[in-house]
């Protein structure tokens, strides 16, 4: 069965009927389009990054550095199932959350930084960007729960084949509880509930059908049991005494992602306080709908005294915070509140309370300027006949923009219906770049007042990495070294 949820409509669609409850069902929201609140917020990440790095490059520890998003696994039983063996290939990192792969040929091959799963026809690049589970959660009913990260995956879907999603859920801690895997698919302002066609111990397996953001959801039987992180932040620039976040996580990227996100916000807030992560061990065994409770040697003064584990946990205040008057060491210890049962703990020695200061080079701004225009949204495009060593690069929010030029007038009606049909968003792009080879300069200037809008990632990694943009005639944005 097919489960579509659209804006002020719930579908339960299979081959013979439409089932259509209350129009004001709670759970039958939807964005504008598939992208466009995901862009909102990533422009909005991608700002405070960016000021993070600029002003406080010294706050950032070591252990904050990219690196793989997932986790080794803490569960013996898991670690002890065989699970297949893929070539692993790292991927080039456009941004933190943006990433490429290249990949040579036919065959199976395996992200070694967030371990998805790609399964190809042919030669193929792909590109795919980690999001957050809060800005769909509205597309889940019923029992469905996220199950492991959500991705934004592009690539020409007739090359990529399957995709598998790395989950978190333990299937070896309780052989009873039964778990039906399937994946939730987000197009055309709808998300659709499609079947998974197999699973692993690690691992949900999709057969693509189109690409737009998709990531692996779950029902069970009862509460299920994840692979679990606990993430220590220590509040920096207190001598006299030492505070701490201690998260609670699935170990997925995406969970990481908004974990990261709310760090950068607290350390770009005007209070001053600023955060690192501690480097400890963080995995262990989570229990959903259970009562976690942290406690302290010596002891601390703790908030919340317990925390429910639940999906949502880091859309509502997901950090315990805890506070010493005492100097280190201090032994921290997460329990089950029913059973006492201790699922993690560590300590923290004095070394791990010093902060390294580590200066990051600021990679220069170059200002480019655009090629007998003045038009002040067009300041930073530059229009030039193309080096024969650009590759082309794909925008993938090419509906919003032409939504942009059409309410400006600056879209022939004949020319936006021909974007819209599109099928592919190498298609929609290509259409919008011969809407710009027959216009002036200020439909270019929308246009990329509209790509800075949409696309703030594409624009500010080429700026930060000095690489003008180039309007090509009949060849799309280009960038050097992609």
């Amino acid at each position: 069965m097919l489960h579509v949820l659209c804006r002020n409509t719930l579908k339960y669609k299979n081959q013979n009927s439409f089932v259509h409850p209350q129009q004001s069902h709670p759970c039958c929201l939807s964005h504008v389009n598939d992208t466009s609140a995901v862009e909102r917020s990533e422009e909005e990440e991608a700002r405070e990054e960016e000021e993070e790095k600029e002003s406080d490059s010294d706050t950032r520890s070591r252990a904050e550095k990219p690196g793989s998003e997932q986790l080794q696994l803490c569960c013996e039983k898991c670690r002890a199932l065989k699970n297949p063996k893929y070539e692993l290939v790292t991927p080039r990192k456009m941004s933190r959350d943006h990433l490429q792969l290249q990949l040579d040929a036919e065959g199976v091959y395996e992200c070694s930084d967030t371990a998805l799963v790609f399964e190809v026809s042919q030669r193929v690049k792909i590109t795919y960007c980690i999001l957050s589970w809060s800005k769909f959660s509205t597309y889940l009913t019923g029992s469905w729960k996220f199950a492991g990260p959500i991705f934004d995956v592009d690539c020409d879907p007739s090359i990529l084949k399957s995709i598998q999603f790395p989950h978190s859920l333990c299937l070896a801690a309780d052989k009873d509880n039964e778990v039906k895997f399937s994946v939730l698919h987000v197009k055309n302002s709808c998300g659709l509930i499609e079947p998974s066609t197999d699973h692993s111990r690690s691992h949900v397996k999709w057969t693509v059908s189109s690409l737009s953001p998709v990531g692996p959801i779950a029902q069970t039987s009862k509460s299920a049991k994840h692979h679990g992180v606990v993430q220590v932040y220590k509040e920096v620039g207190h001598e006299s005494s030492f505070s701490f976040r201690v998260y609670l996580a699935r170990n997925n990227c995406s969970d990481m992602k908004d974990i990261r996100t709310a760090i950068r916000r607290a350390n770009n807030c005007k209070n001053n306080k600023k955060y690192i992560l501690v480097d400890k061990p963080p995995t262990c065994m989570l229990e959903e709908n259970r009562n976690y409770r942290l406690i302290s040697e010596p002891v601390g003064h703790i908030t919340p005294e317990d925390m429910l584990f639940t999906s949502d946990i880091l859309e509502v205040k997901g950090y315990f915070e805890v506070f010493f008057k005492e100097s280190p060491p201090f032994k921290l210890s997460l329990t089950n509140a029913d059973s006492g049962h201790t699922v993690w703990t560590v300590t923290i020695r004095e070394g791990d309370c010093v902060h390294h200061q580590e200066e990051t080079p600021r990679k220069p701004m170059k200002a480019l300027t655009p090629s007998g225009t003045s038009t002040p949204e067009y300041s930073t495009c530059k229009l030039s006949c193309a080096d024969p060593t650009l590759t082309r690069l794909i925008v993938s929010s090419g509906m919003a923009i032409a939504d942009g030029l059409r309410a400006k007038r600056m879209i022939p009606d004949e020319m936006y219906s021909k974007v819209k049909a599109a099928e592919t968003r190498q298609e929609k792009t290509r259409l919008l770049f011969d809407v710009l080879d027959s216009q002036g300069s200020s439909v270019k200037a929308e246009f990329y007042r509209l790509l800075k809008k949409n696309e703030y990632y594409l624009v500010h990694d080429l700026e930060l990495n000095s690489c003008p943009l180039v309007l090509y005639k009949n060849s799309g944005f280009l960038d050097k070294g992609s």
